[in-house]
């Protein structure tokens, strides 16, 4: 029996998704954050390196470490991407932007992804290929890769948002976090599990049915839905997440 402290725990933690996927950001908003955010990591942990290491007498092995580091930063196609699923020069390459080099998919890479590009063709609500962007973050030795999807639609101004998240629970904790605690619902929307294409999920709609949300969790990543205007319809998300190649998992 799982304790009070692991459920009060889940739910706080889907509490807190739910705030967050209702704010809406403005992307160029989002994206100063997620700088900020990264930015602010980084100069954690190297502060705490610096402090736990140095005074212990390590120079060399800090040596070491730091010259590593600098290898891969001023090369991030060396053995640390290697092992990767994604092969550098196959499913992507590196570009200039704004004098930093940033990972984007090849063509390869876009039609072997998990991300369907004809899924227009038989949803009509959708217009197009979708926009794809690539992440890759090294910390400590692991890579982390993260992914975002744009689907536009037939709406003006209306796009379905797709981000990922990797993780390391299981899919029972994770469905549990995403589903109303069941002493204290929420009251401002309903959520029910859903089976996307032998996937679990979970279909969260307000009570006004203005933005629905989809959640798909594999054993790799969580996948996140949504629209980014109003009148979007529940139906559609989940009809998309079906046509995701999730055997293409990074």
């Amino acid at each position: 029996m799982k304790s009070s402290h692991k459920t009060d725990h889940l739910y706080l933690s889907h509490e807190l998704k739910t705030i967050d996927k209702n704010i809406e950001w403005h992307q160029h908003r989002k994206k100063r954050l997620e700088e900020k955010l990264r930015t602010k990591l980084a100069q954690q942990r190297k502060a705490s390196f610096v402090q736990k290491w140095i005074p212990a007498g390590m120079a060399l092995g800090f040596v070491l470490f730091t010259y590593v580091f600098i290898v891969n930063l001023l090369n991030p196609s060396s053995s640390l991407l290697s092992s990767a699923s994604l092969i550098e020069g196959v499913h992507f390459t590196y570009e200039m932007e704004k004098s930093k080099k940033v990972p984007v998919l090849t063509q390869e890479g876009r039609e072997n992804s998990v991300y369907p590009l004809d899924a227009s063709q038989s949803i009509k609500s959708l217009s197009g290929e979708p926009e794809i962007f690539l992440y890759l973050s090294n910390i400590e030795g692991k890579q982390t890769i993260y992914s975002q999807a744009f689907y536009s639609t037939t709406i003006a101004g209306q796009t379905i948002s797709i981000h990922t998240t990797p993780h390391s629970e299981t899919v029972d904790e994770l469905v549990t976090s995403h589903l109303p605690h069941k002493k204290f619902p929420a009251e401002s929307y309903t959520a029910e599990e859903v089976d996307i294409a032998g996937h679990r999920g979970v279909l969260q709609i307000n009570n006004d049915r203005s933005l629905p949300r989809l959640t798909v969790i594999t054993d790799k990543n969580v996948y996140y839905f949504y629209y980014t205007a109003d009148n979007g319809h529940p139906d559609t998300l989940i009809e998309l997440a079906k046509k995701f190649k999730f055997e293409n998992d990074w």
